[in-house]
């Protein structure tokens, strides 16, 4: 979900993955993103309150998180990454990078 920053025109990302622990499904027509067990609606254009995750300078890229109105995170936090595969091996079992 893409997120511009009202007061310094910044532009972000909030991850889907960050939503919450289920599926979303992407209305097309309608413009939005609705939680497949919480019925949950993020809609084109609606007022979000978020924090900076992330920033990569290189890329220009940030990485946005959504908050409540307390100020907590309202996400659940990042599940762990599992390896996709394993390296490629040269010759004689050396490890190339």
């Amino acid at each position: 979900m893409f997120v511009k920053l009202t007061e310094n025109l910044v532009e972000g990302l909030v991850k889907v993955e960050r939503l919450g622990d289920e599926r979303f499904i992407f209305d097309a027509g309608g413009q939005t993103l609705t939680g497949s067990r919480s019925k949950t609606v993020w809609r084109l254009g609606q007022p979000v309150r978020v924090q900076v995750e992330r920033v990569d300078r290189i890329r220009q890229r940030v990485d946005f998180d959504l908050v409540t109105e307390r100020g907590t995170r309202r996400t659940a936090p990042p599940r762990e990454r599992v390896p996709r595969g394993r390296r490629k091996m040269g010759r004689k079992g050396v490890k190339r990078r």
